[in-house]
């Protein structure tokens, strides 16, 4: 999926105004990273911030439509739910979630693929084969379907769900960091290492590994979109985390039966699902563009 994305971006730049998009992706994604920005302090300061206790219900004022509607109140800026729990402080304390299993999967697939990718690339021959046919076996399965079969049989749980998006995301690294690793290794510095009798493990680590970092980073970006849109639809689909911890996507499957009556129980969890994910594709769109040499050019 990320090696789709960064092709796609590729072939969109060939058919666009290439002057006005250097102008405009030259200027900083203030927005997105602003956006991001409430994304991680909400998630690591969400008790801190949220106005309420999530996890305090008001049998008294059930389902209060946001403060701008009739029957609406600041107490409750975005409403309750059917338990009267403040909207506003499930959103901001679901965010702990998105952030928790978003970086954890990312870091460890990242860990993970870039290691693959760096033995696969640099060593080449049977090595080689032996780990991009295994790669190829993990992109060839069907994501969301595999990650809920193995999310029903272990059960629901943050940790489970983090191992399941990490077996299944680690591919994607693997892929392009060798294909990034058989383009860097053809440089003159990497000779002269292998001539100065540097070991194998010094030349990845040293050499090649700085010169593909700005590859990880931005394929670490967009991956963080997925894993949050997937987090969020296994605890949709009811395999992600259990409750009573709050949850993007299972707030959204919550306000599905409210969806006709009570809106906002769905719409606030998936505007902060779209903003986010869009953010993290935005700023990983602006950060191919500073890294790769080839638009730096343009």
């Amino acid at each position: 999926m990320e090696t789709q994305g960064i092709i796609g971006m590729s072939r969109l730049f060939k058919y666009v105004n290439m002057p006005n998009i250097k102008k405009t992706m030259r200027k900083a994604p203030w927005i997105p990273v602003v956006i991001l920005l409430i994304f991680l302090v909400c998630g690591l300061f969400g008790g801190q911030l949220a106005p309420r206790d999530p996890f305090k219900s008001n049998l008294e004022a059930p389902l209060l439509p946001p403060f701008w509607q009739q029957g609406g109140s600041w107490k409750y800026p975005m409403g309750t739910d059917y338990m009267g729990k403040d909207v506003l402080s499930l959103v901001i304390a679901g965010a702990r979630v998105s952030l928790y299993v978003g970086f954890g999967v990312v870091l460890i697939c990242a860990f993970i693929g870039v290691l693959v990718g760096l033995v696969s690339g640099y060593l080449g021959g049977w090595v080689d084969t032996v780990l991009m046919r295994i790669t190829d076996v993990f992109l060839s399965m069907p994501a969301l379907l595999f990650a809920m079969f193995i999310a029903a049989i272990l059960g629901p749980g943050i940790n489970k769900i983090i191992l399941v998006l990490t077996v299944l995301g680690w591919a994607g690294y693997a892929r392009i960091i060798r294909g990034e690793v058989l383009r860097v290794k053809q440089g003159d510095f990497v000779s002269l290492a292998v001539i100065a009798g540097a070991s194998k493990a010094k030349i990845m680590w040293r050499h090649i590994f700085p010169n593909i970092a700005n590859t990880m980073i931005i394929v670490a970006t967009f991956h963080l979109g997925v894993v949050i849109v997937a987090e969020s639809s296994l605890s949709f689909l009811g395999v992600g985390v259990p409750p009573p911890t709050p949850a993007w996507g299972s707030m959204c499957a919550v306000g599905r039966d409210y969806i006709h009556t009570a809106w906002w129980l769905s719409f606030f969890p998936g505007m902060a699902i779209f903003f986010v994910v869009l953010s993290a594709n935005l700023l990983g769109d602006w950060l191919r563009f500073r890294f790769d040499p080839k638009f730096r050019q343009l």
